[in-house]
């Protein structure tokens, strides 16, 4: 069994939780992006939501795109974190 040192542990919990936000800022774009729209393909999806995050839209990769698509299923949930 792996044991991570306390130390380190709480090192992990404190980027994880500020990780957080960045995960709702992600889903805020996704909303915004897709809208109603459902006809968007997912990698097109993908290169739009990049864009509006204000990054590369070759950062866009099949991984990506599925990630997005899944959380198209929560699109109408406003806060991920406090639901």
């Amino acid at each position: 069994m792996f044991h991570v040192p306390v130390a380190e542990a709480k090192i992990l919990i404190q980027l994880m939780d500020e990780g957080l936000p960045y995960l709702q800022r992600i889903h805020e774009a996704l909303a915004r992006v897709a809208g109603v729209d459902f006809s968007l393909e997912p990698v097109e999806l993908c290169r739009r939501v990049l864009g509006d995050l204000g990054l590369p839209e070759t950062a866009a990769n099949p991984l990506v795109a599925k990630s997005f698509e899944a959380n198209l299923a929560v699109r109408d949930q406003q806060d991920l974190l406090n639901s």
